[in-house]
């Protein structure tokens, strides 16, 4: 053991004897124990340093690498928590609605046939009077009156009867019937038949009891009988 290692022995046998309590010594058996434990341990780092060298004090000279620390997990938020300021958190209003259940439409069959348009019902045509039939109507009128003409201008009241005639032949229902029998009653008045005009004038006021040529016969008859 060298004069370092000696100081050193004794400087730590004088810090446990310090620490003793007041009044109290160490007796000599513990000094010798404490004195061989540093004497052996002296030995031990005096083989040590023979053996390395200066390599061993330049290890000591070194400062340990520094042991890397762990990482520490930083806390990433959670989804769907707002980072921003209470001030900028999106209205209500301005969320987009949510999508509402409808029982009735999610309970439809998904095969449905769609439905069929409906047919428009046919429109049955209007009948129209076509050029020809009214055309027609004009010329019986104009062939009835000419007839009629003809019959009147006869001064032979055998020619008006047989004028007349012919007329009712043609036009047994025509629209100048009437003045067609107000005729023949005149014209068998005028020859003397009265029986015939009677019969021909009653006939027509039955025909036609609202003209004005059944007024007038109704009278005629009313005076005769």
């Amino acid at each position: 053991m060298d004069a370092s290692e000696r100081a050193l022995f004794d400087r730590k046998l004088s810090e446990l004897e310090g620490k003793a309590r007041p009044g109290q010594q160490y007796p000599a058996a513990a000094r010798r124990v404490v004195r061989g434990a540093f004497g052996a341990a002296a030995v031990a780092l005096g083989v040590v340093v023979a053996l390395q060298g200066p390599a061993f004090f330049t290890r000591s000279a070194e400062s340990p690498e520094p042991v890397p620390s762990a990482p520490v997990a930083t806390p990433s938020p959670r989804a769907g928590t707002p980072t921003g300021s209470v001030s900028s958190a999106i209205p209500v209003n301005d969320l987009p609605a949510a999508a509402t259940f409808d029982p009735i439409a999610n309970t439809a069959p998904a095969n449905t046939a769609p439905a069929s348009p409906r047919r428009a019902l046919p429109v049955a045509p209007r009948p129209e009077v076509s050029g020809s039939a009214s055309s027609g109507t004009s010329d019986s009128l104009a062939e009835e009156l000419a007839l009629l003409d003809a019959a009147r201008a006869e001064r032979d009241p055998d020619l008006t009867l047989a004028a007349l005639a012919k007329h009712e032949a043609r036009f047994p229902t025509g629209r100048l019937a009437v003045e067609r029998e107000y005729v023949a009653v005149q014209t068998l008045r005028k020859s003397g038949r009265e029986p015939d005009a009677r019969v021909r004038a009653r006939a027509l006021i039955e025909r036609a009891p609202s003209s004005a040529y059944a007024a007038e016969l109704q009278a005629w008859l009313g005076e005769t009988q």
